[in-house]
């Protein structure tokens, strides 16, 4: 699936359809670091988001878990992992989601290049190291 895709798909799911606030979600992940041109070299088959903590966004997530029967297949705790059509979601719960740039044609907004980075090295996961080693090298080229 193409980054570009994944988001437009996504976010349409999330604020159309799951009638979430464009100003209660960031994106975050692989997805947005390709927002900023900092794509890593693999495909991305999922979508990584943040939503605010609050009484419409928990009741949406309440929603979704029962309609959708959300999956905890996940590598990683505290998230919420659904799939709705061909849209794979990995959501966190964040009490303050504006620390990033707002993407001014949803709304959403986009989290930071350095807090993405500073993520992934803390999962020490593999497929993340990749992922920063791509962008590095991206960027030294």
């Amino acid at each position: 699936m193409d980054y570009n895709y994944l988001y437009k798909k996504g976010m349409d799911i999330l604020i159309k359809r799951m009638h979430f606030k464009p100003t209660d979600i960031k994106l975050t992940g692989s997805v947005a670091l390709a927002m900023y041109g900092l794509q890593p070299q693999r495909e991305p088959h999922d979508i990584d988001i943040c939503v605010r903590q609050n009484s419409e966004s928990l009741g949406c997530l309440k929603f979704i878990a029962e309609v959708f029967q959300t999956n905890q297949r996940s590598t990683l705790t505290d998230v919420y992992a659904f799939q709705i059509d061909d849209i794979i979601f990995n959501v966190w719960v964040e009490d303050d989601v504006t620390t990033a740039i707002t993407d001014s044609a949803t709304g959403v907004y986009i989290d930071t290049p350095m807090h993405i980075f500073n993520t992934k090295k803390s999962y020490n996961r593999l497929k993340d190291i990749k992922d920063l080693s791509d962008i590095a090298k991206l960027i030294l080229s």
